[in-house]
Parts: structure tokens; sequence; C-alpha cells
């Protein structure tokens, strides 16, 4: 009775020591519930990089209306004049930096595969049945439970950690794109401006020189006016006549 005593014990005593190891040792890679807990800080973690990934979409469509403000005055820019060979060169690269970024623009917010929730359930019961099935008892079902809740964590953690890591290259490469087409954006709507803003001072100026014309018109001697003179005969009373009217009676 004694010994039986004394091996309950040291039964209770090792389970004891495990459970404060479990909870003194967070990281005691040897205890399965530790390593489900970090798997799923892990995954809380890469699945609030991805909804931050997701909510930087709204700043790069933002991005993207800036650049796309003056693309139709380029565009009509570039086809009712003709221009250098460096400002089409300039027109060029913004046009390749719009196609890039948007290329970029797409791949970022493609969908990517990310783990689906499954329900509870399948592990306690249909998981825990199958392991049951194959002649464990409940203690080490549970321990089978676990180490295949375990592998779902890390297959969901890998998809997780793909996903990130496709949405963040492409994120970087657009917005390196959009800086560089930015430079070339402003280069091309200044150009626009400064030329627009010739142009309508030289219509102004034609306007005003031509309105002047038409205030002071210049004497032209081929359109001097014919202004016969009075014919009568002598000793008769001058009279004035109207010169714009022709005589009908010759005296």
């Amino acid at each position: 009775m004694n010994r039986a005593l004394s091996s309950t014990t040291q039964s209770l005593k090792s389970a004891i020591d495990k459970y404060n190891t479990s909870i003194n040792d967070p990281y005691n890679f040897l205890d399965i519930n530790n390593n489900i807990r970090m798997h799923e800080e892990l995954i809380r973690f890469e699945d609030n990089r991805l909804i931050g990934r997701r909510r930087q979409t709204a700043i790069l469509l933002t991005i993207f209306g800036i650049l796309f403000v003056y693309f139709p005055q380029i565009v009509t820019f570039i086809f009712q004049r003709q221009n250098e060979w460096w400002v089409l060169s300039i027109f060029s690269l913004y046009f390749i930096g719009i196609i890039a970024s948007v290329i970029c623009f797409i791949l970022h917010i493609w969908p990517a595969n990310i783990p689906q929730q499954i329900s509870p359930s399948i592990f306690f019961n249909e998981d825990l049945n199958n392991y049951k099935d194959e002649g464990l008892d409940d203690e080490e079902a549970n321990i089978g439970v676990k180490h295949s809740y375990l592998r779902n964590l890390e297959k969901s953690l890998e998809l997780l950690q793909n996903a990130n890591k496709w949405k963040g290259f492409w994120h970087f490469w657009c917005i390196i794109c959009l800086s560089v087409t930015f430079v070339f954006y402003f280069a091309s709507s200044t150009i626009v401006i400064a030329s627009n803003k010739i142009d309508n001072r030289e219509i102004i100026n034609k306007t005003k020189n031509n309105m002047g014309e038409e205030k002071k018109k210049k004497f032209d001697p081929s359109k001097t006016h014919d202004v016969p003179p009075q014919v009568i005969r002598e000793g008769k009373e001058i009279k004035f006549i109207n010169t714009s009217k022709k005589d009908s009676t010759k005296k």
C-alpha cells in the first residue's frame, strides 16, 4: 500500500511539475499547447498584416487619381502639336510609368490564396472519433487532435505568409513605379501648362492688335472722294447745290 501511495504521489508531483514548467516557460517546444499558442499568435499577426495591405489600396488609388488629372491634356497636346524629341521622350516615359504602375497595382490587389477558418467541431467531433476508431483512448485521441489542429495552423500560417509576401512584393514595386512616374508626370504637365499659357498670351495679343486695327483705319489715297466743281454762267447768282446728287439737266 505504501508503494502504491508513493507511486501515486510521484505521478502527481510529475504532473504538477510539468504544468508549472508549461506555465513558467512559454517557449517550451516540447509542449503541444505552447506550440499551438505560438502559431495562433503568428496567424493573428500575419492576418493583421494582410488587412493592412488591403487598406493601402485606397492610398494607391488616390495617387493614381493625381497622376491622371492632366492625362487628357497631355494626350491632346501630343496629337495637336509637332513636339521636339526630348518632349516626346518625357511623355513616353510618363506613359510607360503609368502602364507599369497599373500592372503592379493589379497584381497587388489580385486575390491571394488565404486559409478559411473551419468549424471547431471538425476537430473535437469528427477527428476525435477517427482517432478513437483507431483504438486510442480519450487521452491519446485528444493528443492526436491537438497535433491535427497544430498541423492545420502550420498550413494556415504558411498560406498567410505567402499571401503577404506576394502582396508586399508588388506593393513595393507599385510604389517605386508611381514615384518615378510622378517625376515625368510633373515634367509633362509643366510643359503642357507652360505651352498653353504662351498660346493664350499670343491669342490675347493678336486679339488686341485686331481690335486696334478695327478702331483706327489708315487712309488709302486710291479711295479719295471725287468732289466736282460747281459750274455756273457768269453773272448769275451762286447757289450752293448738293454735289452728292447728279445734275439732271445742264444749262
